[in-house]
């Protein structure tokens, strides 16, 4: 991250003492994805799919022509990804996870969540300009994870596995993946009108609003997000004068997303023990805005 801070200091500097140099503005929405495998059912079908959100973007630009064709661009974005996550299907779940008091139940699981991580970005873009009206932009990108949330619902039908006692319950999603923790640091007692069973020797609580660690992980480490997010960026400005423009740009990331300490199957397990994955999760948006440039 500071190589490319550095980097943009350096443009900027450089371009502060060019003839051609103008600063600018861009804010737009952006249409966000996973890229992302799919967990498998036994028959082979998928159980996973991800489907496009709506974030936005608003943030800085500055731009030095250095021919009539060509040019360079850096910019501050303050910018919104991730996209929609479905499960839905055969599921496990391991109730108490990490205890002596652990509790697999099989059964059916479904969980819709829209997840939305906001990043201080900077591009840094090249572009070349083969008439007056369009830019035609490509370049990198860095991102520093300054929000990352997760809404929706989850919901679980099953019987646990020793006992065949059944568990059912519906509720909210509702994540923090920077601040919430993990089962061992949550008291139980602090929920509002939880979901409680009783299956093969243990108690289990289940809150009606589900944090992002407490169901599944004893302890949170680093964040679900990894904090550093690295992409390619291309696309096209259409000038609609000499100043204001429209942009459409895509934006895919090069780097796994999420943390692989958190990448657990739903599908299957190991008794009562966690069976991991070893996915990318990489994110993929398509922005589309308005410029100004000063």
């Amino acid at each position: 991250m500071q190589k490319y801070l550095s980097i943009l200091f350096l443009l900027v500097s450089i371009s502060l003492s060019a003839q051609d140099f103008s600063l600018g503005v861009r804010i737009g929405l952006n249409f966000n994805q996973f890229i992302s495998p799919s967990e498998l059912s036994m028959s082979g079908a998928d159980l996973e799919s991800y489907d496009f959100s709506t974030g936005f973007l608003i943030g800085a630009t500055g731009e030095v022509e250095i021919t009539d064709l060509f040019g360079l661009r850096a910019e501050l974005l303050y910018t919104q990804k991730g996209g929609k996550r479905k499960y839905d299907g055969q599921g496990v779940q391991i109730f108490n996870p990490g205890t002596s008091d652990a509790v697999l139940a099989v059964g059916d699981r479904f969980s819709l969540v829209r997840v939305t991580n906001s990043y201080m970005q900077i591009p840094l873009l090249a572009y070349v300009q083969p008439i007056r009206q369009i830019k035609i932009f490509g370049g990198v990108s860095a991102g520093l994870l300054i929000g990352s949330y997760g809404t929706g619902e989850m919901k679980f039908t099953g019987v646990s596995n020793n006992n065949s006692t059944p568990i059912e319950f519906t509720s909210n999603v509702d994540h923090n993946y920077l601040k919430d923790e993990g089962f061992n640091d949550i008291n139980p007692d602090s929920f509002e009108d939880p979901f409680m069973f009783f299956a093969d020797g243990s108690q289990i609580t289940v809150p009606r609003d589900i944090g992002a660690y407490y169901l599944d992980f004893a302890e949170k480490g680093d964040p679900y997000f990894n904090r550093i997010d690295l992409g390619l960026m291309a696309g096209a400005g259409f000038y609609l004068n000499s100043s204001l423009y429209l942009s459409l740009m895509a934006d895919i990331g090069l780097t796994d997303s999420s943390n692989q300490d958190y990448d657990l199957s739903f599908s299957s397990s190991n008794g009562d023990s966690q069976i991991f994955q070893d996915d990318s999760d990489r994110q993929f948006s398509l922005q589309a805005s308005l410029g100004f440039q000063f």
